[in-house]
């Protein structure tokens, strides 16, 4: 697995593959400083996709344990070396709404760059699926999720920790990765709406809510 990654800016352990995703997320470094304010614990987060850990890693002083989820292996073995913290429990597989094995594969579109943060849900496979709800968390402060439109099926396998914790929730809306899986922002929506949530900041593509 070492033979497949490289280092970037001298110290985080990276997919050699990748010819996008590194651009792409120190774009968005800043998501901790415009979540974070409106997280009022900080005892529980759950997080993914894990990717490398370049994302993850702004929220790990801020926890007392967080939960990361990333099914890549290649991206599995680098979130390992990036993020060493004791307080980071990582999983290799993906989260849903069921817990059934899946397929997953990295986002390549013919003439454009490698983007090894792109992976998204294919269909029936081997990788497991983990449901929030089923982890019976103690606490829950904060959910992030960027997996690729399988948004909301994350969040449905999580409706019973959310209705009891209440945590914020940073959730990224990309309508052509969501339609992917037949569901939509204004389904997200309307689910979190239900569950007495508001949207009140966002950053790029990443949207934030917090129960009212």
């Amino acid at each position: 697995m070492k033979n497949a990654t490289i280092i970037k800016d001298g110290k985080w352990v990276w997919p050699a593959a990748d010819e996008n995703s590194w651009e792409g997320q120190n774009e968005f470094s800043g998501l901790a400083e415009k979540v974070l304010p409106h997280v009022k614990g900080s005892r529980v987060m759950v997080q993914a996709g894990g990717n490398c850990g370049f994302l993850l890693s702004q929220f790990v002083e801020s926890f007392d344990t967080i939960y990361t989820f990333e099914p890549d292996p290649v991206n599995f073995y680098c979130l390992n070396q990036n993020v060493t913290s004791s307080n980071v429990i990582k999983m290799q597989c993906c989260l849903g709404n069921e817990a059934v094995p899946v397929a997953t594969q990295q986002l390549i579109r013919p003439g454009r760059l490698h983007d090894t943060g792109g992976v998204h849900v294919t269909g029936p496979g081997v990788t497991p699926t983990i449901v929030i709800d089923n982890l019976n968390l103690p606490a829950c402060d904060l959910i992030q999720l960027d997996v690729e439109g399988y948004e909301l099926n994350a969040l449905l396998g999580a409706v019973e920790t959310i209705r009891k914790y209440k945590p914020v929730l940073c959730v990224e809306f990309c309508e052509k990765w969501l339609n992917r899986y037949n569901s939509s922002s204004e389904h997200i929506v309307k689910l979190l709406t239900d569950l007495g949530y508001t949207l009140v900041d966002r950053f790029g593509v990443d949207h934030i809510f917090v129960n009212q």
